[in-house]
């Protein structure tokens, strides 16, 4: 039998090991591109948000790398001329000196100010530039994404750095160029006087940067391991300080067990956090210390040579403080590329986030809406189930809405009647089958172009705590906030009367979240909602469960105002309330993930299923609550 074992599939163990080696090696590669990749990833960032003040803080940099040894130099120079002064009694010499020593302290502090100010600055330019790059992603991505646990983690992750790491970055290449420049510097200097110096305090600073490169990565793997816990932990501090949840939490004595379950999470995350920063706090002080005995030793050794003849007082001086700055550079060239490793690895949330893709994007060339729409909405053969999910929320459904008519969908909860609002808006797409307008399937239109001829009124509505004016304007931002049409649209939805008794009319914030806002009731939330979504003049009106919180004789007439607005239109009604329901053209039951009837509502009421016994025992249920005086 012909051996077909490759190279690195040896059974012998010299040539394994080898193997191992390689791959380690390998290894070491490609953590080295991708660390190199990350951090040109990030001065990207850093230029894009403002080159000017990047040039400015690199000459900064290099400045304040050469300054030091201009101050070591007048050093010896200083000590060397006070000496011969003592012995010839003339201090013209000594006053030259530190003229220039004055002059060389006066531009180190100008260039510090200088550079402190610059960071200052781009940190924040930097921040906000971040936020939009942030905010732009979060936009664009599909629903999904806010809809799973893992990329909720991804998001989370991502903010808690993006607005300082890549910055760091910058700062972190900054001083290691910083005490790159100074450490060539006093080597130099060392060099001239001892190699052997010079060596050990280049070797003392390499525990210390080895043990911060072991520690950054143990630092990444905890706050990764530990997203989950402290995202659950900042959930029950939102709950706590959110006026969302203000009623129930009081109601039902629920403020003492969030803040326990808080503290309990916080805990936990304290409890590792501090171990951790303990054993790193030891390691590095053993560290530190090693250098520093280094660097005394070093020390004696020169002074030993001075005592004997063989230097001068000056030298000695000099050497000293080269000695203490070439061990503080190094050690600063070490902990900047460690900060460089450690923002390395954080940095990679960032770009986990930024390299998502969108799976639902317009085609490169995508087909003009349909206007107006002639043979209506299409759902041919749709199965759908959400990612991740284990359940089909639709199987097989075929559905074909009429232009023009208004079709009401009926069904349990979580028979799918939302998620087909979602599909025919696209912020999903089938797995399997497709949804058409005029026979054009979804994916062949451009997805800002089909969502603009459809506006929608969902049952979690927005509650923007904005002006009146805006909540509304928000429906179709392409025209005048002070357009009248806004005004009409609060008409026609009941929301004109209550805003035009607030303080400040259609200028008063809505909500409480401000200190000027004021509280509206739900049900008046829902009709600035409609308002909204009345001031889009769409091909597509669909309302889902919007009036749940209205009384029946506001819905009746926001029904009646639909219907109106309907006209021309094809509107789509989704409620449980079936005194509403048997207003629309026909009614679709959704049961099992499909249409199980279909038809007008004296239609199904004559077949006597689904629709017509839940139409029966709504309607004794609503007798049953009905004062003998109302009936």
């Amino acid at each position: 039998m012909t051996n077909t074992l490759r190279p690195c599939e040896s059974s012998d163990s010299a040539t394994a090991q080898a193997c191992d080696a390689v791959g380690r090696d390998r290894a070491q590669w490609a953590i080295a591109r991708t660390l190199a990749q990350t951090i040109g990833r990030a001065l990207k960032l850093v230029w894009r948000s403002g080159p000017g003040w990047t040039v400015a803080s690199l000459g900064l940099t290099v400045a304040q790398g050469v300054l030091p040894l201009a101050t070591l130099l007048l050093t010896k120079w200083l000590v060397n001329t006070v000496n011969a002064a003592a012995v010839a009694r003339d201090f013209s010499g000594v006053g030259w000196v530190l003229f220039w020593m004055v002059v060389v302290a006066l531009v180190t502090l100008l260039c510090s100010a200088l550079s402190g100010l610059t960071r200052e600055a781009h940190h924040f330019i930097f921040a906000d530039f971040m936020h939009n790059i942030i905010q732009r992603k979060t936009v664009e991505l599909d629903l999904e994404y806010f809809e799973s646990a893992h990329h909720l983690d991804i998001l989370q992750r991502a903010q808690e750095g993006a607005t300082h790491r890549p910055m760091q970055v910058l700062n972190g290449l900054t001083n290691v160029a910083q005490n790159s420049v100074s450490f060539l510097a006093m080597l130099g200097l060392l060099m001239a006087s001892n190699w052997a110096v010079a060596l050990a305090i280049f070797a003392s600073a390499i525990p210390g940067g080895w043990i911060g490169a072991r520690n950054s990565i143990k630092t990444y793997r905890l706050y990764r391991e530990q997203t989950q816990t402290d995202r659950r932990a900042g959930y029950y501090h939102w709950l706590l300080t959110n006026g969302l949840f203000a009623k129930e939490i009081r109601l039902f004595g629920l403020g003492s067990l969030f803040r326990e379950n808080f503290q309990s999470l916080r805990a936990v995350l304290r409890r590792d956090r501090i171990r951790l920063m303990t054993r790193r706090s030891f390691e590095e002080l053993g560290a530190e210390a090693f250098a520093v005995v280094i660097v005394f030793a070093a020390f004696a050794y020169l002074a030993y040579e001075s005592v004997h003849g063989r230097s001068t007082l000056g030298d000695l001086v000099m050497f000293f403080m080269a000695l203490r700055r070439a061990q503080g550079n190094i050690q600063g060239v070490f902990n900047g590329v460690t900060g460089l490793y450690e923002n390395n690895l954080f940095l990679t949330n960032l770009f986990e986030l930024l390299d998502l893709r969108r799976k639902i994007a317009s085609p490169s060339r995508p087909r003009p809406i349909p206007r107006p729409l002639c043979e209506g909405i299409t759902f041919d053969n749709v199965t759908f189930r959400y990612p991740g999910g284990a359940r089909e929320c639709l199987r097989n459904l075929s559905l074909h809405i009429r232009s023009g008519e208004t079709l009401a969908i009926v069904g349990p909860n979580g028979a799918g009647k939302t998620t087909l609002v979602k599909l025919l808006c696209r912020l999903y797409d089938p797995e399997a089958g497709s949804v058409r307008l005029d026979g054009i399937d979804l994916k062949e239109l451009g997805i800002e172009d089909l969502r603009r001829a459809i506006t929608v009124v969902f049952q979690d509505f927005a509650c923007y705590q904005m002006p009146a004016r805006d909540n509304i304007w928000f429906g179709d931002i392409a025209i005048p906030r002070t357009d009248p049409r806004i005004e009409d649209a609060a008409r026609r939805s009941g929301a004109h009367d209550f805003i035009s008794r607030l303080p400040q009319g259609y200028d008063t914030v809505l909500g409480k979240y401000f200190e000027e806002g004021e509280e509206i009731s739900i049900g008046e939330w829902q009709k600035v909602a409609l308002a909204r979504a009345n001031l889009r003049k769409a091909q597509i009106i669909v309302l889902d469960e919007p009036t749940s919180a209205l009384d029946p004789m506001a819905e009746f007439e926001v029904f009646e105002e639909f219907r109106r607005l309907a006209q021309g239109c094809t509107g789509i009604i989704i409620s449980h309330r079936f005194s509403t329901v048997k207003m629309a053209d026909r009614i679709a039951v959704i049961e099992g993930g499909g249409i199980s009837e279909l038809g007008t509502h004296d239609e199904l009421m004559a077949r006597s299923g689904t629709y017509a016994k839940l139409f029966a025992v709504q309607a004794r249920s609503y007798q049953m609550n009905v004062p003998d005086a109302w009936r």
